[in-house]
């Protein structure tokens, strides 16, 4: 069967849960988040809080409202079934891949990686960070900033010694983070963190190279085989063979897309479901707003080449270089990236303020954007425990004016 890519496109979206309303509730499980974290194999963590973080909203792009404390409860509650580490970036992991995590840990305990190397070749770190793990396995729940000492002058990568230590020891599976207090990390030893029931068994590296490719095909839905390694932020160098033989095996599968001469790719699992979608014709229903740090927007090629659309972070970059914004927030309207949001709260006035909100060239300004755009903001506005909505610019001035006429 030959697909366009359009048939392309909505299944991505329909693969991560950001398609239609169908699956839409008013109340969600513990469950039902596990069921949609697992659809995305992992969420991204990131600090950045001018709305609500970008794990919580990774959940609420795909949900619309749910309670986040029951994603705090799966995260770091007695009946936990996430932890934190690397995947893609810093991220939230189901607690029944962990044995997979364990080529990554074992990068650092062998110092492979550039920055473990020359942080332990001076003696005195590696003496330190003994010292540091029987501190936190005597006393246990510890902070950064429960060592008494000063913190060098400098950037992130000159941060006191502790810090470091305690990184190192978080990097090898050594330490876990069993809690946040305003999103500083509260470490304590393995051992007292995960549940019994997580299967730490040994597997070689290349079965956790094998695994995590797999994971991240089911995921992506349709992909390049490029979008493999960097789902899992995996190097070249170590799936080459690896990848050769679960192609060989029939684990992925060479499908023809009409618009593109290299083959797109999809998991042998999923080959009737994109078939049978396909063919069922559906359009989308969802609209949303997604945190610039959703895993839709991994990879560049991806966006520019399925979606037609460039998600461009500009947090870091000075105000006066910013086209979009700060946080700049992705505009999802029934299968299209159709422009970009730039939030704020104000918490103590308890508003929700857009700074901006971009419209790409061509929009229709119709009835139905104007009553999907006002419902998502209503859902966005409650979940940031706002008040009040206010809308600063637009480079649509009729747009703006009818989404406060809407009554948002």
């Amino acid at each position: 069967m030959k697909y366009t890519k359009e048939n392309i496109k909505s299944y991505i979206l329909y693969n991560q849960n950001l398609f239609s309303h169908s699956e839409r509730k008013m109340y969600y499980s513990l469950k039902d988040l596990m069921d949609c974290i697992c659809r995305m194999g992992v969420i991204q963590i990131d600090s950045i809080n001018v709305v609500e973080r970008s794990h919580y909203l990774t959940l609420w792009s795909r949900l619309g409202f749910y309670n986040k404390s029951d994603l705090d409860s799966l995260i770091y509650g007695e009946q936990k079934q996430l932890f934190e580490y690397w995947f893609h970036c810093a991220s939230l992991i189901p607690l029944n891949i962990y044995k997979y995590l364990a080529d990554k840990m074992d990068t650092y305990k062998n110092n492979n990686d550039k920055w473990s190397k020359e942080w332990l070749s001076q003696p005195e770190n590696l003496i330190l960070m003994k010292q540091v793990y029987e501190h936190v396995k005597s006393h246990g729940n510890v902070r950064s900033a429960d060592f008494d000492e000063e913190k060098p002058i400098g950037g992130w990568w000159n941060r006191k010694p502790t810090k470091n230590a305690l990184e190192q020891l978080y990097n090898r599976g050594d330490l876990m983070v069993t809690d946040r207090v305003n999103f500083c990390r509260i470490y304590d030893i393995k051992e007292r963190v995960l549940p019994n029931w997580v299967d730490k068994s040994q597997i070689s590296f290349q079965e956790a190279i094998a695994f995590k490719l797999t994971l991240s095909a089911k995921c992506l839905g349709v992909f390049f085989l490029q979008e493999l390694m960097n789902y899992a932020n995996i190097r070249k160098s170590s799936i080459e063979g690896v990848l050769a033989s679960i192609i060989k095996k029939g684990e992925i599968i060479p499908i023809e897309v009409a618009e593109f001469r290299e083959p797109m790719y999809i998991h042998k699992e999923k080959i009737s479901d994109l078939s049978n979608f396909t063919e069922a014709n559906i359009d989308s229903t969802w609209t949303t707003f997604l945190s610039p740090f959703d895993c839709i927007f991994w990879n560049k090629k991806r966006n520019r080449v399925i979606f037609d659309f460039e998600n461009v972070f500009e947090a870091y970059k000075p105000e006066k270089s910013r086209k979009w914004g700060y946080y700049n927030m992705p505009i999802l309207y029934r299968g299209n990236f159709i422009g970009r949001i730039d939030p704020k709260v104000d918490r103590q006035s308890k508003k929700l303020i857009l700074k901006s909100i971009f419209l790409e060239k061509g929009i229709k300004i119709s009835e139905s954007l104007i009553k999907d755009i006002s419902r998502t903001l209503a859902d966005f506005q409650r979940f940031n425990n706002a008040n009040s909505i206010e809308i600063h610019f637009s480079n649509s001035d009729e747009f703006r004016r009818k989404l406060i006429k809407s009554g948002i």
